[in-house]
């Protein structure tokens, strides 16, 4: 019997793997992504018609999926995913949909070009990280894959002419790397709308304070609001507040909770020009 099934999201379809642990299994659990459910209605209100979307850390493309669902066959998405079993899954779904203008690209964003290695999670997909820790079991060891390494903004560069309206980026822990090679992406495009995770741990990993990244993202000119999944809403949050907000939830019982059962606390923005 095959992993593969097909599951239709009112909208756009998606090949899912039941040895995927975590996005394919949720689904099949639940019929639906109920982690990212604020996360995602936040994405579609700032998708329009025709528009150009990048996802970074694309995954096995739910994101990527749900743009092309809303910008129609007039824009473009770009997806980037450097695991090559995630790519096969995202191209699958592609297929499936019979979508022309996602454009999956099978490398890392970083802050610089090159080939790096992507270490391998032995129970989530959307877990493989290009640092040697795996957030549900603590572990520094694990298989790897070489990689390509590339900058949104030298990626850009053979793109003639296009303007960007929304990226998503969900890296694990390597946003600020993300951020410095898109700088100039960022100041072409005035109106852009930039949607990211926010993990400390993630951010440790990469040798960063969480503190940094918000000051990258505000001398970037951007305004941050913070999509709440907790509470199911989105508000605007200055540093001090995110910091603050940080170590409040991190004592939460309930998210207490959800930090044994997932690693780490984590929780997404929403970054606004």
């Amino acid at each position: 019997m095959s992993d593969f099934w097909v599951h239709d999201f009112n909208g756009f379809k998606m090949v899912l793997d039941k040895t995927d642990l975590d996005f394919s299994r949720q689904v099949l659990m639940l019929g639906n992504y109920a982690t990212e459910s604020h996360e995602s209605q936040i994405f579609e209100k700032r998708l329009r018609k025709d528009q150009t979307v990048l996802d970074l850390g694309a995954n096995i493309g739910y994101y990527s999926l749900l743009a092309r669902s809303i910008v129609g066959s007039g824009g473009n998405i770009f997806s980037f995913e450097p695991s090559t079993e995630n790519t096969s899954l995202i191209k699958k779904s592609i297929k499936e949909n019979k979508f022309e203008n996602i454009t999956v690209v099978e490398a890392a964003v970083s802050d610089h070009d090159g080939y790096g290695s992507l270490f391998l999670s032995p129970y989530y997909k959307s877990e493989h990280s290009v640092f040697e820790y795996h957030y549900s079991s603590g572990d520094h060891k694990g298989d790897a894959q070489k990689i390509k390494l590339v900058t949104v903004d030298s990626f850009l560069e053979n793109q003639a002419d296009l303007s960007v309206d929304v990226i998503k980026m969900d890296v694990e822990g390597s946003e600020k790397k993300a951020l410095d090679g898109m700088k100039k992406t960022i100041e072409f495009n005035k109106k852009l709308t930039l949607i990211t995770e926010f993990w400390p741990q993630g951010f440790a990993n990469a040798g960063i304070e969480p503190k940094e990244f918000l000051e990258t993202l505000t001398s970037l000119g951007f305004a941050i609001f913070h999509i709440d999944e907790f509470l199911q809403k989105t508000y605007p949050v200055s540093i001090n507040e995110m910091s603050k907000l940080v170590k409040e939830r991190m004592d939460n019982p309930v998210e207490k909770t959800k930090e044994n059962q997932s690693g780490r606390w984590y929780t997404n923005l929403l970054c606004v020009k």
